[in-house]
């Protein structure tokens, strides 16, 4: 048997300092080198998380994508379309959010933009993102209200639907995150959040992840965040 080694690193979402290295990190990322798992929570996460700083400066030069991969290839952007549908699809059969065209919603992560320019065909008007590449957001030729590059940039701006696809695995602070995204929110707002289950069990490489979720660890992270979750 490998000797467990307990770690005094807190665990980004629940804060406790009670997790043991799991394995090496699945692909090469900054400077992470090891998985922990949180005996608390179960969250699996980087054990040395790049800096806010570091992290912000990676996603606002283009390096997500990296050089040889162009989000906007035809094939790539099919795909994006019908995974864009499939999660408004998902949104509109637990919520009526989106059967309102005076709702409010913010996309952070937007990316490529497929997911807002599918929005914008619901006749949906009041639409802002937040993307920190701004060259991403240019090539996507989005019509939205407002383009955010982080979300200390959003304000006192309050939405009826806030919508996180394939973000919050790339946050070294979800708890900071998740707690500025929700002052965002309306009374009785929606927050849906997308993220991959566990993908370092099966994935050669998940960088640029930090954080890997599954039912019980996302759902005990809402709920100490005050969430009542509607479905997971």
């Amino acid at each position: 048997m490998g000797i467990k080694i307990i770690s005094e690193n807190c665990c980004p979402a629940c804060g406790e300092k009670n997790s043991n290295r799991l394995r090496k990190y699945p692909g090469d990322f900054l400077n992470v080198t090891y998985l922990l798992k949180c005996l608390s929570c179960s969250l699996v996460y980087a054990e040395d998380i790049p800096s806010e700083q570091e992290l912000d400066k990676y996603y606002a030069n283009e390096e997500y994508y990296g050089s040889s991969f162009n989000p906007f290839e035809s094939s790539f952007y099919e795909f994006s379309k019908d995974l864009a549908q499939s999660r408004i699809d998902f949104i509109k059969s637990y919520c009526s959010v989106l059967s309102d065209k005076n709702s409010a919603v913010l996309d952070i992560g937007t990316g490529n933009g497929v997911f807002l320019k599918i929005l914008s065909e619901y006749d949906i008007y009041k639409l802002d993102c937040i993307e920190p590449d701004t060259n991403m957001f240019k090539q996507s030729n989005l019509n939205i209200r407002n383009h955010f590059k982080d979300i200390a940039e959003a304000g006192k701006s309050k939405y009826d639907l806030i919508c996180l696809n394939q973000v919050l695995e790339h946050v070294g602070s979800p708890q900071n995150f998740i707690e500025t995204a929700c002052k965002l929110l309306k009374d009785q707002g929606i927050l849906y959040i997308d993220v991959p289950h566990e993908d370092y069990r099966f994935k050669d490489d998940v960088s640029p992840h930090v954080t890997f979720w599954n039912k019980d660890s996302l759902e005990k992270f809402l709920t100490k965040n005050n969430c009542q979750t509607i479905q997971i």
